[in-house]
């Protein structure tokens, strides 16, 4: 379904919402370990990502992050996650903000920061039960139960 949204607002030119859909779908991608399609959407996204659009940065730097650690580029990878959790923490978005702390958990588990990874998995289980998000919340506490970061 991303998919076909990606194909119909690249047809139509609709690029603010292309960048949005293939962020997600960059995603989707992603968790479904299929890293070249996820880095291929995450590059349609950026291509069409103002640098000053918060919100979409905000979703798009994430994966961008967990892409970078998969290839062994942890250093810019924590780098990119930082720069994603500080710019969430601009926005009232509490979802976002958690999202940015489990990308942000599993950049410093590949760089093998597993305490801080833990910390910032805990944040992002009380960001999610702050905003009432118990579903997200407990799929953050079982992440953290099984010392497994996706």
């Amino acid at each position: 379904m991303l998919r076909d949204q990606c194909a119909y607002f690249e047809r139509t030119r609709n690029r603010i919402t292309l960048a949005a859909r293939a962020a997600k779908l960059a995603e989707t991608l992603y968790r479904q370990n299929r890293l070249d399609d996820a880095r291929d959407w995450a590059a349609i996204s950026r291509a069409h990502t103002a640098s000053d659009d918060t919100t979409q940065n905000v979703i798009l730097m994430p994966v961008e992050a967990k892409l970078r650690a998969r290839e062994g580029s942890l250093s810019e990878a924590r780098e990119l996650a930082l720069k994603a959790a500080r710019l969430a923490d601009e926005t009232d978005l509490l979802n976002v903000i958690a999202s940015t702390r489990l990308a942000t958990a599993t950049v410093l588990r590949l760089s093998d920061l597993d305490g801080d990874a833990e910390a910032a998995v805990r944040e992002a289980i009380v960001l999610f039960e702050l905003k009432g998000n118990l579903v997200a919340a407990a799929q953050a506490r079982d992440l953290f139960d099984l010392q497994v970061v996706a």
